[in-house]
């Protein structure tokens, strides 16, 4: 089963800042349908059977030079 999972993410100033987030998000095995904004500065994601703890994957972001943390929000969901 899939799960959704969104990260609210400091430092973002550009679209630049959100292809290399999503880039390297989309880079990892198992994840799936990222999608990055500016307004409001949050990453979304799919999580599959293989892809890395919500732990690693804020690690991902963190190694980029911004800050990450798990979004209280809830993922919009797509109808």
């Amino acid at each position: 089963a899939k799960s959704a999972v969104s990260f609210d993410i400091e430092g973002m100033s550009c679209q630049s800042c959100v292809n290399s987030i999503t880039e390297a998000l989309r880079a990892t095995p198992g994840v799936e349908d990222v999608v990055v904004t500016l307004e409001p500065p949050r990453a979304e994601l799919k999580r599959g059977a293989a892809a890395p703890s919500e732990e690693q994957l804020i690690k991902i972001i963190t190694d980029l030079g911004y800050t990450a943390k798990k979004s209280e929000a809830q993922p919009a969901s797509k109808p």
